[in-house]
């Protein structure tokens, strides 16, 4: 017999031995694996152990016993010897008799001796049978050499005690066998920790059911076990999975077969077509949970026929019961204003944030979930270090932002200088640890570099506070491509960036150019793209329409290029002919800054709409009211200010005071009445305006 069974452990006997053995350290492994598979449940497990030598005797039991014998062998003796005729005459058949007679005490006191390692029924039986055979070969021995008549009587009774004794062992024996075997099954076909099915027993239950009988399938997956576990421990876990089980029996139908499946699946079967979904689905929310917006498990369920493999009924159930776990997550993501991403839609949704800051957010915050990790950092490589860290609340996922400052740190001088993700499942006592973060209590973390054009810029973390972490390759994965997808995205922005300062360099050239072209005063173009600046920030504009606005700015008149010089440069008043004409200069600006690469829409806009009058009385297209784009009534109201409050060669500077009447005077007439009035704050706060 090995040492160790790893399914049937019982406890040590109080010897030697078992006082030197210590179950805790040599059960840590196998129980461990027992209780990830779902076999093992505390209070089951039973240690066998080898003890050595000889087992301690039953010696008061020996010595009555032999004692009896004795009295036996003398009484029967003299009985014999009572006989007148009796005279000793020892023959061969005779000491053959009691010779066996003696072998048999013999095995009788084995028997006796060991009997704690027989079943205490079988003990009894076996020595009441020997005992009386010694007795019959006792007496028919001791006739003989005393050549006396036999005693029949004596001896058909000694004959019927032992039969019947032997009897009672076999019919015994074989009862205690069937239940021996009852037992062992039961033990083999149930779950020890819930006392439901397990996989063996269900499937022999599957397998009796007769093969045109309709059967219904259900598979019960439990949510969030991981996090119970991790709470509270294992014997947590034990305990929620106990009153699942508890929950599952109570709303089954008669006849319903509960199996514990797996380490947090549950199969059930029930014979006939049963809603199980009806059934079980609502019971899910009866059982107290960790987290009320998550129901306790998944149900998924299917009806066929009994002749179909067991396989492929769970298979179909398996796959709606994904389904609806899918549901309940992003239900409670919902709630949570959190959407719900797996690890397998991970990467689309990473593809799908555009922006640094939603990278930094939500992707490094879904990727920490992924990786079951609360906190994650973002550290971007300078001196002094600002290190962002994130903290996540089971109840308000993004709770827990705040910004440290290091003058340095070796988890990112590791990074940089390795070029690589580096890990430690226990920080404390690895070569990165530092009293600079003692504060985080980090247990176990993971770093990754971001790169840009091959140089690490900046690093991503994961750490863990609350208990220590096994780095697996799969965190490493996921950490990793957060880390390259930023990377990447910072290379697009570089890039942008470059391209955008060489299109607004010519395009600031362009203006100039325009300007000059147009004989009119020295920067004004410069002037009008900062007011419209300060008016689109005044009005709530975000970083890419206020660049659209600039652009436009810059391009506004670039249309003058087409009008001849004749008109474009009169002195005086242009007749109807060379007004149609000048009009013109919107809509052709419009299409030849369409050329212009990566230029927006929006920008496109201020060209070709900054005449339109908000009374509809503008140009190209006769535009009124919020029909204007946005940008262009914002431009519009700015180069008719600039327009006023500097000299032309047909007019003289208005002074801000009569500027600042007409601009009243037109507002919902020529512009916005809404953004005349913030425009008019900004003018009366010449400090918030940028004008050069």
């Amino acid at each position: 017999m090995p040492l160790l069974d790893p399914v049937t452990l019982t406890r040590l006997p109080d010897t030697p031995v078992a006082r030197h053995v210590r179950p805790r350290h040599i059960l840590h492994g196998p129980v461990r694996a027992l209780r990830e598979r779902g076999d093992y449940a505390p209070g089951t497990v039973t240690l066998h152990a080898s003890t050595g030598g000889s087992k301690p005797y039953n010696w008061p039991t020996l010595v009555v016993t032999f004692t009896g014998y004795a009295l036996t062998l003398l009484g029967i003796v003299f009985l014999v010897r009572a006989d007148p005729l009796a005279h000793w005459h020892p023959s061969m058949p005779g000491l053959l008799s009691m010779a066996g007679g003696a072998g048999v005490v013999l095995c009788t006191l084995w028997t006796i001796s060991l009997a704690n390692g027989f079943r205490a029924q079988m003990a009894v039986g076996l020595s009441i049978s020997m005992g009386m055979l010694a007795d019959l070969l006792f007496l028919r021995g001791i006739t003989m050499a005393y050549q006396v008549p036999h005693f029949g009587q004596i001896e058909l009774v000694f004959t019927a005690c032992a039969a019947l004794t032997l009897l009672w062992v076999a019919i015994g024996g074989n009862a205690d066998g069937l239940r021996r075997l009852q037992h062992e099954r039961h033990l083999h076909e149930t779950d020890p920790l819930t006392g439901t099915l397990n996989r063996r027993g269900l499937t022999r239950r599957y397998l009796e059911l007769r093969l045109t009988e309709r059967v219904s399938v259900a598979m019960i997956d439990v949510n969030d076990l991981k996090a119970v576990n991790d709470r509270g421990g294992h014997s947590e876990g034990d305990t929620y999975l106990q009153h699942i089980a508890a929950t599952l029996r109570q709303h089954l139908p008669a006849g319903a077969q509960l199996s514990r499946w797996g380490g947090d699946e549950f199969v059930v079967l029930v014979p006939g077509d049963v809603d199980l979904q009806a059934l079980l689905a609502p019971a899910a929310l009866t059982v107290p949970r960790p987290d009320p917006a998550l129901p306790a498990y998944a149900v998924g369920t299917v009806s066929m026929l009994a002749s179909e493999p067991l396989e492929r009924a769970l298979v179909l159930a398996d796959e709606g019961m994904y389904g609806q776990k899918a549901g309940h997550y992003a239900a409670r993501s919902a709630q949570r204003d959190d959407p719900y991403v797996g690890l397998a839609s991970f990467p689309h949704f990473l593809q799908s944030l555009a922006t640094l800051d939603a990278i930094l957010d939500l992707g490094l915050r879904k990727a920490a979930d992924l990786a079951d990790f609360r906190t994650w950092l973002y550290i971007p490589v300078a001196d002094p270090l600002v290190v962002t860290y994130h903290e996540r609340s089971d109840r308000h996922p993004a709770q827990g932002r705040r910004t440290l400052t290091l003058p340095s740190n070796r988890v990112v001088e590791a990074v940089v200088r390795e070029q690589a993700t580096v890990w430690s499942s226990d920080y404390e006592h690895s070569r990165y640890a530092e009293p600079s973060l003692a504060d985080l209590k980090i247990k176990s973390f993971v770093a990754a570099p971001v790169k840009v054009d091959g140089v690490v810029t900046a690093v991503v973390a994961f750490t863990s506070s609350d208990r220590w972490r096994t780095i697996s390759p799969e965190v490493r994965q996921v950490l990793d491509g957060v880390a390259a997808h930023l990377g990447h995205h910072m290379e697009r922005q570089n890039v942008y960036r470059k391209l955008q300062a060489s299109v607004e360099a010519g395009i600031t050239g362009m203006g100039v150019l325009l300007e000059m072209r147009d004989m009119e005063t020295a920067g004004h173009t410069r002037r009008v793209v900062d007011l419209a600046l300060a008016l689109g920030r005044a009005a709530g504009l975000d970083d890419d329409a206020l660049n659209a606005l600039r652009m436009g700015a810059y391009l506004h008149d670039i249309g003058k290029l087409a009008i001849p010089d004749a008109v474009l440069l009169k002195p005086g008043p242009l007749d109807a002919a060379e007004w149609a004409l000048m009009q013109t200069h919107a809509r052709v600006g419009a299409d030849m800054a369409a050329r212009v690469p990566s230029l927006p829409q929006a920008a496109l806009d201020v060209v070709l709409s900054h005449h339109e009058r908000w009374d509809g009385g503008g140009y190209p297209h006769g535009l009124s009211g919020e029909g204007i784009p946005l940008l262009a009534r914002i431009f519009g109201l700015c180069d008719v200010y600039d327009a006023l409050t500097h000299a032309r060669p047909y007019k003289e500077a208005w002074s801000v005071d009569r500027a600042w009447r007409e601009l009243e005077t037109q507002a919902g007439r020529q512009f916005d009445p809404h953004l005349t009035a913030l425009f008019l704050r900004l003018v009366a706060a010449p400090e918030r305006l940028k004008v050069g």
